[in-house]
């Protein structure tokens, strides 16, 4: 039997690589594992255009649809923040995948937006799949 442990990951999309899949101990959670692989060449300062510096780095992690019933799918970036050489303001880069204002991915979002356009509320969703709700 194959399990997502002995899958090595190699992709890369948006400017970030995915590195490896990590799966919990009871096989209820996946964790898809994305770096960020832009070069401070090519990213400027959003407020006066200036060059950049790593500053620090960072993590953040998004919710998405579960691969399967009953499991909770997420997925870690590993992101830069950025201070500009000229005005020195800090910044973080971009997740293009994450739905603006939540810590979900766009795909999650349209998964729930289609559970509301069918009008299944939550209360009947969590019957459906009662893990991944939170």
């Amino acid at each position: 039997m194959l399990y997502l442990d002995d899958i090595k990951v190699e992709f890369e999309s948006q400017g970030f690589k995915g590195t490896h899949i990590g799966i919990s101990h009871d096989k209820d959670k996946s964790v898809l594992f994305l770096e960020s692989v832009k070069s401070t060449q090519t990213v400027r300062c959003p407020y006066c255009g200036g060059s950049v510096y790593i500053y620090e780095n960072g993590q953040v992690k998004l919710k998405d649809i579960p691969i399967q019933r009953g499991t909770t799918h997420i997925w870690n970036f590993f992101i830069h923040r950025y201070q500009c050489n000229c005005c020195h303001e800090i910044f973080t880069e971009e997740i293009p995948f994450k739905y603006t204002g939540t810590r979900i991915t766009y795909r999650a979002a349209n998964w729930i937006k289609g559970f509301l356009q069918q009008k299944i509320v939550m209360n009947q969703y969590k019957r459906i799949n009662p893990k991944t709700h939170d």
